[in-house]
């Protein structure tokens, strides 16, 4: 045990590991699949195209936004069941629009 960590508790280990945290469906961060692969058209919109919006404002009843320059290109819908939900539908719907405006994938 480290000078640091006995200074800050007391000398006291911790009791949980890292691995009792992980919680049933969940992977591991050190599994966790890098975000530019989980979501690749995401990726390919906010590093080249525009950018994304999460969450709510006043301008806008949607949970997850894609714009650029123009303005809106994309509104999800105003609840998803998770966070992950909600990427995985911004990625579809972008995916989509920019194989129909660019060509591409």
């Amino acid at each position: 045990m480290n000078k640091l960590w006995k200074a800050v508790n007391g000398g006291h280990k911790p009791s949980v590991t890292h691995d009792s945290h992980v919680t049933e469906g969940e992977m591991p961060m050190a599994q966790a699949q890098p975000i530019d692969q989980a979501f690749p058209h995401l990726a390919e919109w906010v590093t080249t195209h525009g950018w994304i919006e999460i969450g709510y404002d006043d301008d806008s009843r949607s949970f997850v936004r894609a714009l650029d320059i123009g303005g809106m290109v994309w509104e999800g819908q105003e609840t998803y069941t998770s966070l992950d939900d909600a990427l995985r539908a911004a990625d579809t719907a972008l995916g989509t629009w920019i194989k129909e405006n660019f060509g591409g994938e």
